[in-house]
């Protein structure tokens, strides 16, 4: 018996690609990547958000990765994200930082693979917060409590 295909997510030309081809060409498992160009490069620019997913979907792929995060609250895009049962996932308040973008996708895209479902229409809003520093004293005194 043959293992089940991986599903095929476009990666919306909004989103970094030349930080992750390598990478998720290594490492990420389960889950196949394909610049929306290289889908059909008709794609680019000619479709609203909800007729994109449609069309997307009716060329078999089964998800689109785009940092355009505004997308998900049209009512359109989530009736289409709907009928087609199609993925989405989201960077937010990524804008144009191609860094954060890649990273946040990196760490979260095995997990959207284990939990990606073609029965049912999904969205995943990538994010993370702000790093903060420690407050060293506060902590050093935790530390070193502890070791008494």
């Amino acid at each position: 018996m043959l293992p089940p295909k991986s599903p095929t997510f476009a990666l919306d030309e909004n989103f970094p690609q030349p930080i992750l081809r390598e990478a998720i060409a290594k490492y990420v498992l389960g889950i196949d990547l394909v610049p929306l160009v290289d889908v059909d490069p008709k794609l680019l620019g000619a479709y609203q958000d909800d007729e994109l997913v449609a069309e997307l979907a009716t060329l078999g792929i089964q998800g689109l990765v785009t940092c355009d995060d505004n997308m998900i609250f049209r009512s359109e895009v989530l009736d289409a994200i709907e009928r087609t049962r199609f993925s989405v996932v989201t960077g937010r308040r990524v804008g144009d930082d191609p860094v954060r973008a890649s990273g946040l996708l990196l760490i979260h895209l095995p997990d959207v693979a284990k939990r990606y479902s073609p029965k049912r229409a999904q969205i995943w809003r990538l994010g993370t917060v702000e790093s903060q520093p420690l407050d060293f004293a506060d902590h050093a005194k935790r530390v070193r409590g502890r070791a008494r």
